[in-house]
């Protein structure tokens, strides 16, 4: 084991820039004399995390990075990522970390030849003591060898058997998607796994020694997912290599749940454990959930909607409370990077009632779609006064639009050019409340039950980005604190541009 030591994994990344220098692309040996801890978050040094932590930004994810490991910090939402640690957890540790998982928490460990193991391997995965071989090397090299993401059938099956929201993508897929030629991996560890009924293999070498290098186990409502490679995610992996990057962006996303922010919290060189773990009460966003809302949309229903419109607005209503599957506007180019995982749809005797309704072929969604409208109207008015943009500038807006259409087609613009926004997401929301005031016009045409899910689906979309940003919005009205805080959109933007 001792050449495995810590001394040995600084030779190894040394030899790895020899190798990637002679593949053509030059490294300048004094950034590697002078390149500090590893794992540095704010390094832009070959083995810092700089690059990982704009890719974070670019995907909208919230990377926050700490030195320990604090388990009364952590709910049943959070997701964790121990990157390369050097602390074993004490037999107490083992105890929170279990109650963490069975409470549905996430856990991602991605390590070689040090701790990793021990926080693994009590959910049935093990780190063998010999490096992954791959039949395939970056530059002919077998220390960096590459690798590619499957599956076979019984870890397809187990995966459905855990509980915990679900997508309509494998895990093989999401975690996989957009890698054309393979992940190049840097003197690895070779992982098996230890209990077959609860855990699933995602990718294996095929060199000498066999083993896998990439596991995921389920204990209660939660995960635990082992990279067998603590380099993986560090500058010179992610920036010279695209489907690394590409990797790295789906590694990150992978247990985001749809409509709740993502936050992932990332330990590099964990120190230290400590803390006890309780369970919270759900978190969720209170627009699924809230009693306050449900009351407000009650009372808007009782005012805006009478007679035969009833059965629409309740449909509208439920679309949004309940989460019933409804069809997404269709894309023109496949997304870079994988859409988040859904979240668990619930059935009651109502859902079941109301969804008989569309069984209508067409309707009058005139009222509802008012109703949509204010919903939108009241959160947008809940961001605008945090908006250090100048009312007469809200008032030049472009008069193709009247009242509050136009004030909220001006707000729409000054956070986008705030940098609040990107410039998809705004001609998005846009394009919904353009859709919510043609169909509440008093001589709208009837839709369709589909066409009326589709526009549902993305007000929802809607309510999500308005949410997230009335919660990261400063409360100064400086126009220049808005511009130093940028928040990532809920859009689907590329993590890079152009060819890597």
């Amino acid at each position: 084991m001792a050449r495995w030591s810590r001394r040995a994994n600084w030779v190894r990344a040394v030899r790895f820039s020899v190798a990637a220098a002679v593949a053509a692309t030059s490294l300048a040996v004094a950034s590697i004399a002078d390149a500090g801890v590893d794992f540095a978050a704010d390094s832009q040094d070959w083995n810092g995390l700089a690059g990982l932590l704009t890719a974070a930004n670019g995907i909208d994810v919230e990377l926050d990075t700490a030195g320990e490991l604090d388990f009364s910090r952590l709910d049943r939402h959070s997701i964790v990522v121990l990157l390369g640690p050097d602390a074993a957890p004490t037999a107490e540790n083992i105890v929170q970390l279990k109650a963490f998982i069975d409470s549905g928490g996430r856990l991602i460990v991605a390590d070689d030849f040090r701790s990793g193991r021990q926080w693994a391997g009590p959910f049935g995965i093990d780190w063998l003591d010999q490096p992954g071989q791959s039949s395939r090397g970056y530059d002919n090299n077998r220390d960096l060898p590459i690798v590619r993401i499957t599956a076979d059938p019984r870890s397809t099956a187990t995966a459905r058997s855990w509980h915990g929201p679900q997508s309509k993508y494998t895990p093989a897929e999401f975690l996989g998607h957009n890698i054309k030629d393979g992940v190049v991996l840097n003197h690895p560890a070779a992982l098996r796994s230890a209990v077959a009924a609860t855990t699933a293999v995602w990718g294996v070498f095929d060199g000498i020694g066999g083993g896998s290098w990439l596991i995921e186990a389920g204990r209660g409502r939660g995960r635990v997912l082992a990279v067998a490679d603590s380099s993986l995610l560090i500058n010179q992996m992610i920036s010279r290599l695209y489907d690394n990057r590409q990797f790295a962006a789906n590694l990150l996303r992978y247990y985001c749940v749809e409509n709740r922010s993502c936050k992932v919290t990332l330990i590099a060189n964990l120190r230290s454990a400590r803390g006890t773990f309780s369970a919270s009460t759900d978190d969720r966003p209170t627009w699924r959930s809230g009693l306050d809302w449900l009351s407000t949309l009650l009372a808007e229903l009782a005012e805006l909607l009478r007679g035969p419109l009833v059965a629409p607005a309740l449909l509208a209503m439920v679309l949004l409370m309940v989460g019933l599957p409804v069809l997404r506007r269709a894309r023109t180019a496949q997304a870079l990077l994988p859409p988040r995982a859904e979240t668990p749809r619930q059935t009651s005797a109502l859902a079941q009632k109301l969804q008989a309704w569309l069984r209508e072929p067409m309707a009058d969604y005139r009222k509802p779609a008012q109703l949509l409208a204010n919903q939108l109207e009241r959160l947008l008015e809940r961001v605008e006064p945090s908006f250090a943009a100048d009312r007469a500038q809200l008032a030049a807006a472009p008069q193709r639009r009247s009242g509050s259409w136009r004030r909220d087609d001006g707000l729409v613009d000054g956070l986008v050019r705030g940098g609040r926004w990107s410039q998809q997401a705004g001609q998005r929301l846009r394009q919904v409340l353009n859709d919510l005031r043609l169909l509440a016009q008093d001589h709208a045409p009837m839709v369709s039950r589909q066409q009326f899910g589709q526009l549902a689906a993305e007000v929802e979309w809607a309510e999500s980005l308005l949410r997230h940003t009335v919660q990261h919005t400063p409360t100064g009205p400086s126009l220049q604190v808005l511009n130093s805080t940028v928040i990532s959109p809920m859009d689907d933007r590329p993590l890079h541009s152009g060819d890597p």
